[in-house]
């Protein structure tokens, strides 16, 4: 469904709440299903009002608000424990890459030492 269409649908919902709610003889006669065509430019409303629609709208919003926080915090902290993890992972690599030159290096001299003895070393 296109942003706007959603958008169009979700303001007539809320708004038909909030008319509903406050007691206007003029739409006395309409129903939710008759709503959804009813226009706001077509009929004045001295209650709802521009700062109705924007507490509307912040009430609404809200809980949104406060869990898009939430979960940007825990995303910051889930980034600085991969930033971590991943540079203990490459301080391991580089400590096997020593490691195992070590080892290569012993290898060998194990082997020329015992080439030299007379003895045959299988390392």
């Amino acid at each position: 469904m296109p942003e706007e269409k959603w958008l169009t649908q979700t303001c007539h919902r809320r708004l038909h709440v909030l008319v509903s709610s406050q007691s206007f003889p003029i739409l006395d006669g309409l129903s939710a299903s008759s709503y959804d065509s009813f226009t706001i430019n077509a009929t004045k409303m001295s209650k709802l009002t521009l700062e109705s629609i924007a507490a509307l709208l912040k009430e609404e919003l809200g809980p949104i608000k406060q869990k898009l926080e939430e979960h940007s915090e825990i995303l910051s902290q889930h980034s600085a424990a991969l930033v971590e993890l991943s540079s203990d992972v490459k301080s391991l690599l580089d400590q096997r890459t020593v490691t195992e030159h070590r080892v290569e290096r012993l290898e060998h001299w194990g082997k020329e030492v015992g080439q030299k003895v007379g003895v045959k070393l299988e390392l």
